[in-house]
């Protein structure tokens, strides 16, 4: 290709991308629990039980008129979102979101009672990044 080309990279399973110190990978995952797509996510922590990705999109924002004078208008704008996803052994991604209680009700049932403790003895923040890495570090060394 040029420089200014366009180009497209296809969505095959076993291609990834090494870019700007981020690992991107495709992953088939489900939209409203129906549709299921292929797509590009960012792998954040893997591991072998329980692996965290990201996927960023962007949406297009309308524009709105002024809703009185003392407002002015708004013009249109593609907003950028990063949703978050758990993979577990062999199961599709799911999209989680970065509570205590999403994500603590997110991993198996005979788990929660130990992982609560763990996120409580670290006084962990799982609604950061940080503390869902440390927790996910902790539950992939759990025989």
């Amino acid at each position: 290709m040029k420089n200014g080309d366009i180009g497209a990279l296809s969505k095959v399973d076993f291609i990834t991308i090494h870019l700007n110190n981020k690992k991107y990978v495709v992953l088939e995952y489900s939209l409203n629990n129906s549709l299921i797509k292929k797509g590009y996510f960012v792998e954040i922590e893997a591991g072998t039980k329980c692996s965290l990705y990201s996927k960023k999109y962007k949406t297009l924002q309308e524009a709105q008129k002024a809703k009185s004078t003392f407002h002015p208008p708004t013009p249109a704008m593609f907003l950028n979102h990063t949703d978050v996803y758990l993979k577990f052994a062999h199961k599709k991604p799911q999209k989680i979101k970065l509570t205590k209680k999403k994500v603590l009700n997110s991993f198996d049932s005979n788990y929660t009672s130990l992982l609560k403790k763990f996120v409580k003895d670290n006084k962990l923040d799982l609604s950061k990044l940080e503390g869902l890495i440390t927790l996910l570090k902790h539950y992939n060394q759990i025989d």
